[in-house]
């Protein structure tokens, strides 16, 4: 089985249970996971559009045109666009952008590393930085998340006692 099959494989599982189980949990929850989904698909429409670059720039407007590219790209960027409205309504926006702003880019990277052959040339200092980078990142999205979910916890509780 090719490599992109089964990242595409992977993707959409990821995509897609997020999705399934965002729609079935409320509050914070629902905000994180579907900006799991979103932070993932606009990875993958980050990837997309340069493989549209490169189509454009080897074949030209009328040699890209006759390929998916272009049209894959409205389909998943529409999507996404659309994912990252329900997961802003979901929950609060310190919970859903975050999330979405970090993946991104992370996403973006491993797959333009698997599917395009691309390489980060960075030496032994810069890789330990962008690692650092990574984890405190994580750990601000989680400690958001968490905060949030707290917050909403405590709302619930004070909402039930004063209807009893």
């Amino acid at each position: 089985m090719q490599t992109s099959a089964i990242v595409a494989a992977i993707v959409v599982a990821v995509i897609v249970g997020g999705v399934v189980i965002a729609i079935r949990v409320d509050g914070w929850r629902r905000a994180v996971l579907f900006s799991v989904a979103v932070g993932v698909l606009f990875g993958v429409v980050a990837v997309i559009t340069k493989i549209n670059m490169h189509l454009l720039d080897q074949r030209g407007l009328l040699g890209l045109m006759a390929t998916p590219a272009p049209y894959a790209l409205v389909l998943l960027g529409i999507v996404a666009t659309l994912l990252q409205q329900s997961a802003f309504h979901a929950g609060a926006l310190q919970t859903s952008v975050p999330t979405m702003l970090i993946l991104e880019p992370v996403v973006a990277v491993f797959l333009g590393a698997i599917l395009l052959g691309e390489e980060l040339d960075a030496g032994p200092y810069e890789t330990v930085a962008l690692a650092i980078a990574a984890v405190a990142m994580t750990a601000a999205t989680v400690a958001l998340g968490r905060g949030e979910g707290a917050y909403e916890a405590e709302l619930e509780l004070k909402a039930a006692r004063e209807a009893a």
